[in-house]
């Protein structure tokens, strides 16, 4: 086994790469493949980055589960579609795309892993915990912050930005330098406090980003901060807690506390995946070339081969195994 083990937020970033090249992109047939060629490039310069060819893809079995709509009904409610029986969220442009994507990707020897009624994030959660269990660096690549939260011990975030040199690598150094909060945990027990408009999780009034980061970093975690602003709330002086943020925060913690349970990500996951897997698995290159050569994005999978040999050369080839 060398290199970290990257783990792609898979659909995070086939959205990034959706929005962010032209319509215009095409197959030979017509049919829209910017989100494939747009991924799989820039999968190709992460292990670039990395000189690491080992990557698993994580995928939403559900992008919206009951488990937290339940806890939340609110959670990404403001996303469902209601033209469609399902309500996913996906672009009609986007949709098409998703199944050759996954081909593409086994086709390179990269595992998909999801697991039934989880998002991506729960994989990554699950990972995550297996990694630090079993001391193994794992970088978790994906453009939702909200994955900070699985920053601690041997994982770390790769957050893209528009280029992949200029992408940002988050450690705890970097979440205690730049988010004002010690490591992931607090990371995710500031967000709860604050939000995630995009998520339709409002946050405690008032609480802001900045806000919220100097709360958990006085007091620990969500049930210290409530704990204070209840003391607050009752007259007691508490560094930090004016009379109206204590008592917005009383009023709201039931919210906040809901708002952690529907952010924290499932850890346990029976994945049926071993972090020493030896990777790529079983690369079919020929029959990657002529799938992306028949949907238009050849070039892209040229590109993508291309870093996996540089990887797999730069540690020897140990691990990898190939068709012809």
């Amino acid at each position: 086994m060398n290199g970290p083990l990257l783990a792609l937020d898979t659909p995070a970033l086939y959205y990034r790469a959706f929005y962010a090249l032209p319509s215009s992109l095409r197959s030979p047939s017509g049919a829209p493949i910017g989100a494939v060629r747009g991924l799989l490039d820039m999968l190709a310069g992460i292990i670039g980055r990395s000189d690491s060819a080992r990557v698993v893809a994580a995928f939403d079995a559900d992008w919206r589960p009951a488990f937290r709509t339940g806890i939340l009904p609110e959670y990404k409610a403001a996303r469902v579609r209601q033209d469609r029986s399902d309500g996913a969220e996906t672009p009609d442009d986007l949709e098409p795309q998703v199944p050759l994507l996954r081909r593409a990707l086994t086709l390179a020897g990269i595992p998909l892993l999801e697991q039934v009624g989880h998002e991506a994030d729960d994989v990554l959660g699950t990972l995550a915990a297996e990694a630090r269990q079993a001391e193994r660096e794992l970088i978790v690549v994906t453009g939702d912050r909200d994955l900070f939260a699985l920053v601690g011990g041997a994982v770390r975030v790769l957050y893209p930005g528009k280029q992949i040199a200029a992408a940002r690598l988050v450690d705890d150094a970097v979440l205690a330098a730049e988010y004002g909060v010690p490591g992931g945990p607090a990371y995710r027990e500031a967000a709860a406090l604050r939000g995630d408009s995009s998520d339709g999780l409002s946050g405690v009034p008032g609480i802001g980003e900045k806000t919220a980061a100097q709360l958990i970093a006085a007091h620990g975690d969500l049930e210290s901060v409530l704990a204070a602003a209840a003391r607050a709330a009752r007259g007691e002086s508490v560094p930090g807690l004016t009379p109206r943020r204590a008592a917005l925060l009383t009023e709201h913690a039931d919210l906040a506390r809901r708002t952690l349970q529907v952010m924290t990500t499932v850890d346990d996951l029976p994945l049926g995946f071993d972090l020493a897997t030896p990777l790529p698995a079983a690369r079919d290159r020929q029959g990657l070339l002529a799938f992306a050569e028949q949907h238009g994005f050849g070039s892209a999978a040229t590109r993508l081969l291309a870093a996996q040999d540089d990887a797999l050369a730069a540690t020897a080839g140990q691990g990898s195994g190939e068709r012809p």
